[in-house]
């Protein structure tokens, strides 16, 4: 699940028994493990991966962060309640995720499925090495 919030983004997953809140940035991650009071929690540094920046939370505390990420939401728009430095420097990023997101639902989502919002099929696969593309040999042949 990604959220994005006042602290930034982050990819949460469950791996291991635990709730993996991932991140790109790490003070991001600092910033949500020290508001939502989790500082005895390391932050673990798995270079090389998407989200290096991962903090690994048992189910009382990732109920605690789920609490502090509700509570925190007392605003109508995300960007107007970000502090200017924070706009700053993740506006771009954010709107840029927003465009794309909005793409998606005039697009088929998943590949073999109907897109939600539509019922639209994706588009069959073209090219050599496909069905069609025996077909249409065999037809010119």
């Amino acid at each position: 699940m990604l959220i994005v919030s006042r602290f930034g983004l982050f990819a949460l997953v469950h791996r291991r028994g635990a709730l993996v809140v991932r991140a790109r940035v790490r003070a991001d991650l600092e910033a949500l493990r020290e508001r939502a009071d989790l500082r005895r929690s390391p932050i673990d540094d798995e270079s090389g991966t998407d989200y290096p920046f991962r903090l690994y939370l048992n189910a009382g505390q990732a109920r605690k962060l789920g609490r502090l990420l509700f509570d925190t939401v007392d605003y109508p728009d995300l960007t107007a309640a970000l502090e200017p430095d924070v706009v700053a420097l993740r506006g771009i990023a954010y709107s840029r995720a927003e465009e794309e997101l909005a793409v998606l639902g005039q697009r088929p989502c998943w590949p073999g499925r109907p897109n939600e919002p539509t019922g639209r099929q994706r588009n069959p696969p073209r090219g050599k090495g496909t069905e069609a593309h025996a077909r249409q040999r065999a037809g010119s042949d």
